[in-house]
Formats: C-alpha cells, sequence, structure tokens
C-alpha cells in the first residue's frame, strides 16, 4: 500500500468515526431534547390554563359572593400542574377579558390567554355564564320622604311590579311623614302613602337594608361640597372608561356592568346625563333635566327636580332635613 492509499484510508476512517459519533449522539440527545420541548409545551400550556382561571376568578371576584350564581362554566375542570406553570414568567402571557351582557341579570364573562413563545405556543380559554341574584329586599316606596313634597302638575311617581320580590306587592309610590305637607301644582293633596316609616331614621340610616357606613365605604367616587357636574358614560377602544364624571350606562356598551356607588359629601347638582348604582348626598340634590338614573338615591337635605325629563328607576329616599319638590 503506497503512502497516498494508506492517507486516503486514514481519512475515510476518521470520516466514518465522525460520522458514526455524530449518529451515536444524535440517538442520545434527540430524546432529551424531543422531553425537554414537551416539558417546555406543558408548562406553556399550564400556565395559560392558570393564568386564564385566575383572570376568570378576578373578573367575577369583584362582585359579592353573595350576588351573584354560575348557570354554566365554558370549561371542564382542570388541574393545573403549578410547577410547570411556574417556569413561564407571567409577563410572557398575554391576558384579555371580557364581560358581554346578555340580558336585564345575565353576564357571559371569559378570560383568553395566550403564551407567544417560538418553541412552545400555548393559548387557553376560560368562560362561565353568571346570574345576578336579586335582593330580596324590598324599599319602602318609589319615593320615600321625611320632609315636604311639592310636586309639580307633570311629575309622576310610579313603581313597576318587577321592583317587588316574588309573591309580594309592588312598593307605594310614594311614602311621607305623618306631619309632612304634601302639594301637587301648588294645592295640598292627599295623593300617596303616610307612614311613620318615613320619619324612622332607620330608614334612612339602612336604605334597602343596606347600613349607609357600608355604602359609604363602598364609594368608588367622591365628590365635594358644591359639585356641579353631567355624568355620562365613557369608552374608549370599547373599554370603560372609570372616572368622577362617569356612572356607568344602561345600554350595551362597554360600561352596562359598571355601577358605581357615588358619594356626595355635600349638595350636588347634576346638569343632565344619567347613571346607574348608588348615590349619597349629604346635603341638598338637585337633578336638572334631561337624566336617567337607575338604582338607589339617598338625600340626607332634600331632592328637587327642575326642567322636565328627569327618570329615575329605583327608589329616592329624603330625609327630614330637607323637603323633596318633583317639576315635570
Amino acid at each position: 500500500m503506497t503512502r497516498r492509499t494508506r492517507h486516503g484510508a486514514a481519512l475515510a476512517i476518521a470520516m466514518f468515526a465522525l460520522v458514526t459519533m455524530a449518529a451515536i449522539a444524535d440517538a442520545v440527545l434527540a430524546p432529551a431534547l424531543a422531553s425537554r420541548r414537551a416539558s417546555r409545551r406543558l408548562a406553556a400550556h399550564a400556565a395559560a390554563e392558570a393564568e386564564a382561571e385566575r383572570a376568570l376568578g378576578a373578573v367575577v371576584g369583584e362582585w359579592a359572593p353573595s350576588a351573584w350564581r354560575a348557570l354554566v362554566s365554558g370549561h371542564e375542570s382542570v388541574t393545573v400542574r403549578h410547577a410547570a406553570a411556574s417556569r413561564i414568567a407571567a409577563s410572557a402571557i398575554s391576558v384579555q377579558t371580557r364581560v358581554r351582557r346578555l340580558g336585564p341579570d345575565v353576564f357571559w364573562v371569559a378570560a383568553m390567554t395566550r403564551v407567544p413563545l417560538a418553541d412552545a405556543p400555548a393559548a387557553a380559554h376560560r368562560s362561565l355564564l353568571v346570574e345576578l341574584v336579586r335582593d330580596s329586599i324590598r324599599l319602602p316606596a318609589a319615593l320615600t320622604a321625611g320632609g315636604d313634597i311639592n310636586l309639580a302638575a307633570g311629575a309622576a311617581l310610579a313603581v313597576g311590579n318587577d321592583c317587588a320580590p316574588a309573591n309580594a306587592a309592588p312598593p307605594a309610590a310614594l311614602i311621607a311623614h305623618p306631619a309632612a305637607e304634601i302639594r301637587r301644582d301648588g294645592s295640598a293633596t292627599d295623593e300617596g302613602g303616610r307612614d311613620t316609616v318615613a320619619r324612622s331614621a332607620v330608614t334612612y340610616a339602612a336604605p334597602a337594608g343596606i347600613r349607609l357606613p357600608a355604602l359609604l365605604d363602598a364609594a368608588s367616587i367622591r365628590l365635594p361640597n358644591g359639585t356641579v357636574m353631567t355624568p355620562e358614560p365613557r369608552e374608549s377602544g370599547g373599554q370603560c372608561i372609570h372616572g368622577a364624571a362617569n356612572w356607568g350606562g344602561h345600554g350595551n356598551g362597554s360600561c352596562a356592568d359598571y355601577s358605581p356607588v357615588v358619594v356626595a359629601e355635600g349638595d350636588l347638582r347634576i346638569r343632565g346625563g344619567g347613571g346607574q348604582g348608588a348615590l349619597v348626598v349629604a346635603g341638598r340634590l338637585v337633578i336638572e333635566g334631561p337624566f336617567h338614573y337607575r338604582g338607589l338615591i339617598v338625600a340626607a337635605g332634600g331632592l328637587e327636580t327642575t326642567g322636565g325629563a328627569v327618570t329615575i328607576d329605583g327608589a329616592v329616599l329624603t330625609s327630614a332635613m330637607g323637603d323633596a319638590t318633583l317639576h315635570g
């Protein structure tokens, strides 16, 4: 064998050895790499599921547990591998939540998550159909007043049957203090009921069975004495923008499920607009129409409506500190 032949044989042997070693390495490492990728995918899916569960819980967790019940869950109960999920940083997970009103008391709540990892993309979707539970608390009347009541010719007080608990008569339209004076268009009238409940401090200290301190503590909006404003729903990019002038809306927009507790620390004048929830006014409340509100209003210093087209779907309580003057 010549020297060149021996050199060629050695090179061939070396190449064969390299190929063999590469094949052996691939055979050894491939399962490990596949296992690592599978573990990564498992961690991504677990993280997506865990974050979707957390996001859904955060949305419904803002409502009192006694105020709602789940009708249908959009997923089966899952056991999340928290050890695997913890390998994915929360900052790497994209989260979206949606709340859609399907009816007066029914909401669809959903949470969508996505883990945008190149080697292990994952996504999860969790949803819940929720029904609000109506309290069986009964209000005395649409308007309960501890002071005198002045009604313009066109002012109307009415209560719908849906304001009462099941198997109960709806509350009265008007209940006044037994000693109060009720006038319609300047003349004395006997319309409405008279009951000592209208002069009871408990009526105003715990409207609808909710203690006033609890309402005050739950306030998400506080207004200083002498505030003059026009509350209206505010949206941007399909999202409800919370703020002092946004008291929610009763349409189908993103503010339809927003019902804030608003506390005015003194007198309050409203110039049109609308909202929903609960409004507690420490002073006198003046409403200039058009204005539409759904919920509970407590006006310690009396109530006056002007300009017409003032609609309140709910109940109003005014204590003996001030009278109630309602125009058409």
